[in-house]
């Protein structure tokens, strides 16, 4: 879609700057979601290894 809205902007059509800054946002949208579905899944997984007991020892480990 980035690269249609840079062609419609090279075209000099009218709206072709608003089209490329919709498409950039909704972009970043897109990687701010994957990044804290991301965060949250690490975060998960550390709580899991916490009540289970394993994140002491994994913790101690890399202390040496």
């Amino acid at each position: 879609m980035a690269a249609d809205a840079i062609k419609t902007r090279e075209a000099k059509q009218p709206g072709a700057k608003l089209l490329e800054a919709q498409v950039t946002l909704d972009w970043l949208k897109a990687r701010t979601e994957v990044v804290t579905e991301v965060m949250a899944w690490h975060q998960a997984r550390v709580r899991r290894k916490a009540a289970r007991g394993w994140l002491a020892w994994e913790c101690l480990a890399e202390a040496r």
